[in-house]
């Protein structure tokens, strides 16, 4: 009876452990796999809201507001801008389907935001600015400089979700206080900012 309850208990254990894996695994590709990029064009595009100025570049970032790996994009933008205070223009757009209300808009990631200093907090509506500058992936962040030439595209945390050490934040970093970086383009760890391509043109219209 014992050795019976003993096998019945190491099954147990088994069981548990492989599920445990399985369960890390995807948790870990969940967190590493990156969004799909789309081609950028290698100059700003001119609208009414994104004016380049010829003291400072200018940094865009597109953000889902319901997206929770949002969160750590804005933190280290934080970190950007402090470093950076007086020496770059900062965009921050959020998706704004014609379905929602600005209080789906007005998000904790939208609050987090407007808590950075001198940056420009902007609802997209209809995700227009996005699909413009061909972002596709919340947390997709643009540097162009002061004559409109895109210095740096890509993500700025180093998995979804995480804070830290990155070779986005750097690449931004030294392409501001240098004029240029030896990485120009990074991965993006974060949520689609529409839905699959199929449904887009129906949804965000």
């Amino acid at each position: 009876m014992v050795n019976k309850l003993f096998r019945w208990q190491v099954l147990a254990l088994a069981v548990w452990l492989i599920s445990l894996g399985v369960g890390l695994k995807i948790l870990w590709n969940y967190q590493t796999t990156p969004g799909v990029q789309q081609k950028k064009t290698t100059r700003i595009l001119n609208t009414s809201l994104i004016q380049l100025t010829s003291q400072q570049p200018t940094l865009i970032m597109f953000a889902h507001p319901q997206c929770p790996c949002t969160k750590a994009s804005i933190t280290e933008l934080q970190g950007i801008a402090q470093k950076l205070r007086g020496h770059v223009n900062i965009k921050i757009f959020f998706i704004h389907p014609a379905s929602k209300d600005r209080g789906w808009v007005e998000s904790s990631s939208w609050a987090l935001a407007k808590k950075i200093p001198d940056a420009q907090v902007l609802a997209d509506p209809r995700g227009m600015m996005a699909k413009m500058f061909s972002a596709r992936v919340s947390g997709e962040t643009l540097l162009y400089s002061k004559e409109g030439e895109l210095l740096f595209e890509g993500g700025i945390t180093p998995s979804r979700g995480h804070i830290g050490e990155n070779h986005g934040t750097q690449s931004i970093v030294e392409a501001v206080q240098t004029g240029a970086s030896s990485i120009k383009k990074t991965q993006i760890y974060g949520c689609s900012l529409f839905t699959h391509e199929e449904e887009e043109k129906l949804a965000w219209k």
